[in-house]
């Protein structure tokens, strides 16, 4: 079996060839049996400044310490990023979950199949401009103590929480939230059509 894994592993080539927009990753894969399979995991390292336009269609995607803008998109794997200060963030999975620690700037976030995790980092701006959205998964937002946001959060199926430290003026049901967060400066915009939101 060790000796079988070693011929895919040197069977199987990867080319990187440059494009006007950056690099573009080639993968062959040798002919195998239907119980084989091959897995192929990148580690890229950039400098902080760097923006990134990531795509893949089976597998996980991470984004860690970057100031540049940011945008991730995978057919069937999760998206995690943490420590991204910029001024854009785009994250899309459509069959997996998506998880945003320490982040800031304007956020859009989208997901078919999954839930979706934000903690804004506390330097991020008081006035948010955040655009979060499921089919089938939960939200959970975690926002600054200085926020100030105009709120439209709403499910089909399930509530909308929120915490004991926020406090939100506007009108309130089990399921649905328009209102404001301090002076309303800035804009939530949250949706599932089944499952939970909660707004910390």
């Amino acid at each position: 079996k060790i000796e079988r894994a070693q011929e895919l592993a040197e069977r199987t080539q990867v080319k990187l060839k440059p494009d006007e927009e950056g690099l573009i990753a080639y993968i062959h894969y040798p002919q195998r049996k239907k119980w084989e399979f091959v897995s192929i995991s990148f580690d890229i390292t950039v400098p902080n400044e760097s923006s990134l336009v990531a795509t893949t269609t089976n597998g996980n995607m991470t984004a860690d310490s970057l100031n540049g803008n940011v945008k991730i998109r995978t057919t069937n794997g999760n998206v995690k990023m943490d420590q991204i200060l910029a001024d854009h963030i785009r994250a899309h999975a459509t069959n997996g979950n998506v998880t945003l620690n320490h982040v800031s700037g304007i956020l859009n976030v989208t997901t078919i199949n999954g839930t979706v995790q934000v903690a804004l980092a506390p330097q991020a701006d008081p006035a948010a401009n955040v655009n979060i959205s499921t089919n089938n998964g939960s939200i959970t937002i975690d926002l600054p103590d200085n926020c100030s946001d105009g709120v439209d959060a709403g499910t089909a199926n399930g509530i909308v929480n929120t915490s004991d430290q926020i406090t939100i003026s506007g009108d309130i049901s089990t399921n649905s939230v328009k209102g404001t967060i301090g002076g309303g400066d800035g804009n939530l915009l949250l949706r599932s059509a089944n499952g939970s939101i909660n707004i910390n």
